[in-house]
């Protein structure tokens, strides 16, 4: 972990953004289908999350595009509500999350958490460790033909295993702090938890 740690943050963001393209296009394939929430229900989400979230967190030359994606997963019976993060910003909310979603509050901390993961690097520390071998030899030849393969490789790590206990304790501490800095009731985390 702390070899995959500190490969994670040395790694250029360009490498966050290679891997996160074809993680998406894994999940988009296999996992996930077009959301079913209404264009300005989609909209009002992203504004909030653009101007009450990212704008005050982040300058904005800041190297990371945060965006907002809705989809759905699961089939109607049985739809699952998820938030993930892709190492490059991108941020998906299932349209079940939503829907159970009591508050915009609730919708929020769930996004201050998911952030933490893209600030701490998770998902890439996760993929270093799971093919650490493959990540150093690039590294050292700089040969960046591989990335892709290791975004396909993230997919199904996100859909196949958890953060460890140490990354969502960062995470949540990451949430907590800017919740309190931005008056957002912590307890509206542990609700939609």
């Amino acid at each position: 972990p702390w070899l995959g740690n500190r490969i994670a943050h040395i790694l250029p963001h360009e490498t966050n953004e290679i891997i996160a393209e074809q993680s998406f296009e894994f999940l988009d394939k296999y996992m996930l289908s077009p959301s079913h929430l209404n264009e300005e229900r989609q909209q009002q989400l992203k504004d909030h999350f653009d101007q009450e979230l990212v704008q005050v967190l982040f300058e904005p030359d800041h190297e990371v595009n945060y965006r907002l994606h809705f989809r759905r997963w699961g089939d109607e019976e049985h739809e699952i509500p998820n938030a993930l993060a892709l190492p490059s910003g991108d941020i998906i909310l299932t349209d079940r999350f939503v829907e159970l979603a009591e508050n915009q509050q609730e919708i929020d901390a769930v996004l201050l958490h998911e952030i933490g993961h893209v600030v701490e690097r998770h998902s890439l520390q996760m993929l270093v460790q799971s093919t650490l071998m493959a990540t150093v030899i690039m590294m050292i030849t700089g040969d960046t033909t591989a990335l892709g393969d290791m975004g396909i490789g993230l997919g199904s790590i996100l859909v196949s295993s958890h953060y460890s206990r140490t990354h969502e304790t960062e995470a949540d501490h990451y949430a907590f702090q800017h919740m309190l800095t931005m008056g957002i009731d912590p307890v509206a985390f542990s609700t939609i938890m």
